[in-house]
């Protein structure tokens, strides 16, 4: 079974995670709520249990 996490960039640009993790079409759900008021979503695989790389944070906290 695969697992997905989400990370977003606020207003402010802090990028946050999420605390659980998702199926695809719940992340995807959960995406479309986040993509209203963030700059940016994105939906990440992770493996159960694990966190979203902290290449991903680093990436979308340089994104301008």
């Amino acid at each position: 079974m695969k697992t997905y996490r989400l990370a977003w960039k606020m207003q402010d640009g802090a990028v946050r995670t999420s605390a659980v993790s998702y199926s695809m079409s719940a992340a995807e759900d959960r995406r479309e709520q986040l993509a209203v008021t963030c700059t940016a979503v994105r939906v990440v695989e992770v493996p159960i249990g694990q966190d979203i790389p902290s290449a991903v944070i680093k990436e979308m906290s340089a994104e301008g």
